[in-house]
């Protein structure tokens, strides 16, 4: 069954009132006419106003499509270091070391008629996105932004930080090769992550229960000096 909308239930309200006051205005004498003119010019504008805009009241945080940066900027700027580096992982002085690296791509133009959040708004919801155990739900609730726009801003992210992979990580020749006195001969090291289930699995559920007091899968993933996995 279909559901009316504050907005459609409050128009077809109005539209009630408005035939009624022309109804009383052309067939009751004992109304005084020009209160009642006023009534309906008053309801033809108000109705007018409200069929205008698609929605009935500002949309704030927890709705989809592009919103004000205020919210976002306020994190990056006015949050502690120590909350800061909870939220992307970094500190306050490696983020902007990671926004001068990376604002000179190409990737992040668009075509968009919209204007585009700065860049460095951009890479900062990716690398919330992507150190964070957040759905993408409550990432962008808590960001103010669209679930897709989530998304876009950590592929970019992702894209340009392959670009410049190769400048960044190379494989250990010569004198740049270990010479630690307890990891000699040693050119790097392996982790994991856990890949968080959302439900505990039907069998064999206590071999998937980690350490971390959830349910989920280890993963190790290594590649060779030509990034082939």
């Amino acid at each position: 069954m279909p559901r009316n909308t504050e907005r459609s239930s409050l128009v077809q309200t109005l539209e009630i009132f408005l035939d009624f006051a022309l109804l009383q205005s052309l067939f009751n004498e004992d109304v005084d006419q020009e209160l009642t003119d006023d009534l309906v010019e008053f309801l033809v504008v108000l109705l007018g106003s409200i069929q205008s805009t698609r929605y009935l009241h500002t949309r704030q945080i927890g709705t989809a499509g592009y919103q004000p940066i205020d919210t976002l900027s306020n994190i990056i700027y006015c949050y502690s270091d120590t909350s800061f580096r909870a939220c992307f992982r970094v500190t306050k002085d490696a983020f902007w070391k990671i926004v001068q690296i990376c604002e000179d791509s190409d990737v992040w133009a668009q075509n968009s008629r919209k204007e585009a959040r700065p860049i460095y708004q951009q890479i900062a919801v990716a690398l919330y996105s992507l150190g964070g155990r957040e759905s993408g739900e409550r990432t962008r609730v808590h960001m103010n932004i669209g679930h897709g726009t989530v998304w876009l801003y950590t592929d970019r992210l992702v894209t340009v930080l392959m670009q410049l992979c190769s400048r960044y990580i190379r494989w250990p020749r010569g004198s740049v090769q270990s010479t630690h006195q307890i990891f000699k001969d040693y050119v790097g090291f392996l982790d994991g992550s856990e890949i968080q289930l959302r439900f505990k699995p039907r069998d064999n559920h206590e071999q998937y229960f980690s350490r971390k007091k959830n349910y989920s899968l280890n993963l190790t993933v290594s590649h060779n000096i030509c990034l082939y996995i």
